[in-house]
């Protein structure tokens, strides 16, 4: 029956009052029925919010931020497209705890082999612009579980440390101690270049490659995060990586030229097997 005050013309017609009297409701059939209690209250949050020109209301923010831990610690129990959306409009309210709860959401998905961590991503990125410190907190405790961060390391998680800078996560390391460096190493993009053929890295990376030059393991962080889980399959891609990193194997920045020639060597090792697995398949 509650169920339905999310669609039709029940959504328009239900007052705050009865929407927070329905949530309380909810949340005292969680014991008795976790799974279509959980169900019905992402149904209703992303509904009301849909018809409330795609905001939620004050009123709900607290009931909200609950259904989102809940669905979180109950395994098996997370809608991820109503959970993200509803995620998303707490942002401004808790960022420190949605960052939180994105990242273990990330954990969740990984482990279920979805990698759909483009939207948490985002979400994380989202608060860092509102908390660096306390975002940089939440990925710490993270980096620190060896388990969880193994998990988490799975994928590279593009522009989430770049978005809390450079700032934040010196003083985080300074408390924490800098073995998370290479782990934080590991999701950060490659230089790059612009138009004008001059090289560009971010501020996180150029921090990274110049004050901490001279520790191997956080090089090699980097390293191992360059194709995590990438695929490949064609001609030439050795040639073409080669002439990409000219421009970088002139780089002031010793780890950018060291970075440079790594790709050279890797995507020959990789073609020479590509070109292995060839003649093989021709043979039989």
């Amino acid at each position: 029956m509650l169920s339905q005050l999310g669609f039709g013309h029940w959504t328009r017609a239900v007052t705050p009052e009865v929407q927070l009297d329905i949530c309380r409701r909810l949340e005292q059939s969680l014991k008795a029925e976790p799974n279509e209690t959980i169900r019905i209250a992402f149904d209703l949050l992303y509904m009301w919010t849909y018809v409330n020109e795609k905001t939620l209301q004050p009123h709900l923010y607290a009931f909200a931020l609950k259904f989102l831990e809940i669905a979180i610690e109950q395994d098996g129990l997370r809608d991820s497209f109503k959970w993200m959306d509803v995620a998303s409009h707490l942002v401004t309210e808790y960022p420190p705890r949605i960052a939180e709860l994105a990242v273990e959401a990330e954990i969740d998905e990984l482990c279920a082999m979805r990698f759909e961590s483009e939207r948490l991503d985002e979400l994380v990125i989202r608060c860092a612009q509102i908390d660096k410190k306390a975002v940089m907190e939440a990925l710490g405790q993270m980096l620190k579980d060896d388990g969880k961060n193994a998990i988490y390391s799975l994928h590279r998680h593009d522009g989430v440390f770049e978005s809390i800078g450079v700032s934040a996560i010196e003083e985080w390391i300074a408390a924490n101690g800098e073995k998370s460096l290479q782990h934080i190493a590991s999701h950060l993009a490659s230089p790059g270049s612009n138009k004008a053929g001059e090289i560009v890295l971010s501020d996180l990376l150029q921090w990274l490659f110049t004050t901490h030059e001279f520790d191997d393991s956080v090089f090699q962080g980097f390293l191992s995060g360059r194709h995590r889980l990438q695929s490949w399959w064609g001609d030439d891609k050795a040639k073409e990586v080669e002439r990409q990193m000219q421009v970088f194997l002139s780089s002031e920045i010793r780890r950018v030229r060291e970075w440079a020639t790594w790709e050279i060597v890797h995507w020959k090792h990789m073609q020479d097997r590509f070109d292995e697995m060839d003649e093989k398949r021709d043979r039989s």
